[in-house]
């Protein structure tokens, strides 16, 4: 999970707040991730996403990214300064991109799948 830096004037009680809801958040959507045998890293910064993202990949031995995408066609991207646009052209690695899925959804989908 990337999350954008908070500006300076905000208070720590609130940065710590924020952090500990992220990681909240970044818990849940790795377990959900790994039930389905997927093995899984989690790693919570904060700057610009695209950034964070591919220094990542750089540091780490990355085989490939995936992420999800909110659907801007190629031309609206660049505009609106799509994070994975950026990371497209810019990891050291493959990157997959998907239209994104709330974590509810998947399970939704899931058990759809069972029945």
């Amino acid at each position: 999970h990337i999350g954008e830096p908070l500006l300076e004037s905000s208070r720590s009680n609130l940065r710590v707040i924020h952090r500990q809801r992220a990681l909240t958040r970044l818990e849940r959507v790795r377990r959900a991730i790994e039930s389905e045998g997927v093995p899984t890293q989690a790693l919570l910064k904060v700057g610009r996403p695209a950034d964070e993202i591919i220094a990542v990949a750089t540091a780490e031995p990355t085989r490939f990214v995936v992420m999800g995408t909110r659907g801007h066609s190629p031309v609206v991207a660049p505009l609106l300064g799509g994070v994975a646009y950026d990371v497209v052209r810019k990891a050291p690695c493959p990157v997959l991109t998907t239209r994104a899925l709330r974590v509810g959804s998947a399970r939704a989908a899931r058990k759809k799948r069972e029945r």
